[in-house]
């Protein structure tokens, strides 16, 4: 707050064009290669250079490099500031400090309010250090319904690796890890951008930290309560259970054997099979259909019991709204990067004729699609149909890369499937277009 006030007093022309430079100016460099590296080295220079020498009298150039080079250590072989004077840019610990320099607390050093997404700092450690479990999930609740779950999610991370000042005890830590794990079922955040970290490792950061900061014997006995709280769904339960075999080497051809596993080999197989008899019985009650995402735990039973989940996958679907969670199961959602960046949508078909086959999958969704139920469902869930009958029907109008659905093509499917029902309905005055209001669609 020094630094950027003096710049705000003694050289006013180069604060007020601050603002405008945060993509370039905030956080490390990212670069993985000499030419990419160059490149951002040059834009970085660009920038100084718009700040200082554009035109504007600056008093003391020296001085000014002085500040930037510490307030922005990106900039400090720009502007000439040897490693000695400055601080490397550690991401948790510029978040938990509330640096200028991170790119999520920029923003409140030129306005009187927080930025969107900041969250105060003694609400976060509130939650982190003091809140009872109540408190803590009530908290969550606020912050996913505000938008800032990714910002008080980071905030986790970076506290439970701290190395300094409060430590999380391994009391807080189980708080904090089943509170999560119960909520993360509800949690439906879309990656923004074609280089943004999935949602789904954000929850993996903050557990293997929360997990450290226990003993063996109190780590083991803290997952064990997570996988047989009935609150927990059985997909939050195998996303932890994917991390645990993955780094003991297992159901994977890519996975790298980690020196020293969160858990041993033993307490995972045990974990197994207390995620073995949640999941049938989620599937056994069909509450796995009512969840976000809720069949994303059928692929690693899969590993455990091939022959049981295949004999289950053929059960799953009872009516077409089964039909259309088990599409939206088999369709993969991603990006492309050309000339601009796109969200893309990949259905398997080849998965889907695990439970049912293809053809008469299709003949299903293209009556089901004719009616208000299709209305009453959730926006992603039409989307991810839209994407099955462009798939099926592969017309050589709509845009398919490598087997990949851009979104533009998917939501012209989407509203001609629409308009088509609205005409139905204008066609049959008994078959009025608010009946898909007795299906009220997620939130």
């Amino acid at each position: 707050m020094l630094g950027i006030t003096c710049l705000q007093v003694f050289e006013s022309a180069i604060y007020s064009k601050l603002p405008n430079l945060k993509d370039i100016l905030c956080g490390a460099t990212s670069s993985y290669s000499y030419e990419s590296q160059k490149a951002e080295e040059e834009k970085i220079q660009k920038a100084i250079h718009v700040l200082i020498v554009d035109g504007e009298v600056t008093v003391n150039i020296e001085a000014t490099k002085n500040i930037l080079g510490i307030l922005f250590p990106k900039t400090r072989s720009t502007t000439g500031i040897s490693y000695s004077m400055g601080r490397n840019y550690m991401h948790r610990d510029f978040l938990i400090n509330n640096n200028i320099a991170v790119s999520a607390c920029f923003d409140r050093y030129f306005s009187l309010s927080l930025e969107n997404e900041a969250i105060p700092t003694g609400i976060i450690k509130r939650l982190i250090y003091e809140a009872d479990e109540i408190e803590f999930c009530d908290g969550i609740r606020q912050i996913y319904d505000e938008g800032k779950i990714v910002r008080f999610l980071e905030a986790i991370e970076a506290y439970a690796n701290k190395n300094a000042s409060v430590n999380i005890s391994a009391e807080r830590a189980s708080l904090i890890l089943m509170s999560l794990s119960r909520y993360w079922g509800f949690f439906n955040v879309e990656d923004k951008d074609f280089f943004s970290i999935p949602f789904e490792w954000r929850f993996l950061f903050c557990v293997e930290p929360l997990l450290k900061s226990m003993d063996e014997s109190a780590r083991y006995s803290s997952l064990r309560a997570v996988f047989e709280d009935s609150e927990v769904h059985p997909s939050t339960l195998a996303l932890l259970l994917n991390d645990f075999e993955t780094q003991l080497g297992r159901f994977s051809d890519e996975a790298s054997v980690k020196d020293k596993p969160i858990i041993t080999l033993e307490k995972v197989l045990e974990l197994e099979e207390i995620f073995k008899w949640r999941a049938l019985e989620t599937l056994e009650s069909e509450t796995a259909l009512e969840k976000y995402n809720g069949l994303n735990f059928l692929w690693i039973l899969e590993q455990i019991d091939p022959e049981l989940t295949a004999s289950k996958k053929k059960a799953i679907i009872t009516d077409e709204i089964s039909l259309v969670k088990v599409l939206s199961y088999c369709t993969l959602h991603g990006m492309v990067s050309g000339r601009t960046t796109s969200k893309t949508w990949q259905v398997d078909l080849k998965t889907i004729e695990e439970f049912i086959d293809v053809d008469e999958a299709y003949r299903r969704i293209q009556t089901f699609v004719t009616t208000n139920n299709f209305l009453s469902l959730p926006e992603d869930e039409q989307m991810d149909i839209a994407a099955f009958l462009l798939t099926m029907e592969k017309k050589p109008e709509n845009e398919i890369i490598k087997n990949r659905i851009v979104k533009e093509s998917i939501q012209k499917e989407l509203h001609k499937l629409v308009s088509n029902i609205h005409c139905i309905a204008e066609q049959d005055p008994n078959s009025p277009i608010e009946q898909h209001e007795k299906y009220p669609a997620r939130n």
